[in-house]
């Protein structure tokens, strides 16, 4: 998909639903932690990819493509918080649910970080490192692990709560958000 039909279907998707965000959040919701990262979130995906276009289309130099590498560990990060909120609660506050996704937050940030460390050719050369076949796999592996996580945690919970056979399964999948 060209970069033009992204965006386009980016504008148009908050465009088309931007009266139901009013009428259920602006209108109904007082502001807490969770609509705090809702409003990030929804405006930070609209907002983030300007500059990032700019970089795209143009011969910008490099302090682009360190805002393209913050923002996109910056967005990763909220919506890791939104999932994590989301299938703590799915599981009724389960503290053992909560201790395993942190478990795994944490490791993913300890490989994050060990690989920008462990890897000189980040700090030596960047357009070297930014072309490099491998660079930072450990560190999008472990959003990877992540993700499958929520993913089999939502699986398992509406397997449990409504059961596999029941017709439902892809009903509660995308009622619980997968």
């Amino acid at each position: 998909m060209s970069t033009y039909l992204r965006l386009a279907v980016l504008y148009y998707d908050y465009f088309t639903t931007f009266s139901m965000e009013v009428e259920r959040f602006w209108k109904q919701s007082p502001f807490s932690c969770i609509s705090i990262l809702f409003v990030i979130n929804r405006y930070l995906s609209l907002i983030g990819p300007i500059p990032v276009t700019i970089e795209y289309f143009g011969n910008i130099a490099e302090i682009l493509q360190s805002f393209h590498q913050y923002y996109a560990v910056f967005t990763q990060a909220v919506v890791a918080a939104l999932l994590l909120l989301r299938t703590y609660a799915l599981y009724n506050r389960d503290a053992r649910i909560l201790c395993l996704m942190l478990a795994t937050c944490a490791a993913g940030i300890v490989a994050s970080i060990w690989v920008l460390l462990v890897d000189k050719t980040f700090t030596e050369d960047s357009k070297v490192a930014l072309n490099w076949p491998g660079y930072l796999v450990g560190a999008w592996s472990s959003m990877l692990a992540f993700d499958t996580l929520v993913f089999v945690l939502t699986l398992v919970r509406a397997i449990q709560v409504e059961g596999l056979w029941k017709g439902t399964l892809f009903r509660i999948m995308l009622r619980d958000g997968a």
